[in-house]
């Protein structure tokens, strides 16, 4: 960081006074004295295995967001929701409803594990073992089971097309701690 710093003056002024080869002369040796420097640290984990053969699938696999939730001592937020009189009760008033309590159990664990407690959609329909086609529909179920007497205790951003769970709702809502 101190020599980005530092030497970006000296940058600016060999590609002002020279030609610019010499700048990106300068700039592959100071990438090559970086490698270099690096070469000789050792990692403290082992890297992850690759997972799929090509390297398209292995840039869309980067890229997409997992969602770990950590085992709890005792049932999960999502698990105590469907435990619940409350959420029986929605179920009953509801109606036929494809979402299966393990995705709402999924759904509401990943959420509740996040900071902001949002998730974006493709992390959503990930939780939810679906395809982000049927996501709209499913999050429409979702929101008949959750969101008891109109409160909203999940909802869509609008803007960010983030799914956000209202927890201190929906831990008042269904009466778990």
């Amino acid at each position: 960081m101190l020599t980005q710093v530092a030497l970006a003056p000296v940058a600016g002024l060999v590609a002002a006074t020279a030609r610019f080869e010499w700048a990106f002369a300068l700039n592959t040796a100071s990438f090559a004295l970086s490698a270099l420097a690096l070469g000789g640290l050792e990692a403290e984990e082992e890297p992850l295995p690759v997972t799929s053969g090509t390297i398209w699938r292995q840039g869309i696999e980067s890229l997409s967001l997992s969602v770990a939730v950590a085992p709890a001592a005792g049932p999960s937020l999502g698990g105590s929701v469907v435990a619940s009189e409350v959420y029986a009760a929605q179920r009953k008033v509801s109606g036929r409803v494809i979402v299966t309590d393990g995705q709402l159990v999924a759904l509401v664990d990943a959420l509740s594990s996040t900071p902001s407690t949002r998730l974006p959609m493709t992390a959503v329909a990930s939780a939810l073992a679906i395809s982000e086609v049927r996501l709209r529909g499913a999050l429409a179920q979702l929101a008949q089971l959750l969101n008891v007497e109109g409160y909203a205790v999940i909802e869509t951003d609008p803007h960010t097309r983030a799914v956000i769970l209202n927890e201190r709702l929906l831990r008042d809502q269904f009466g778990v701690r």
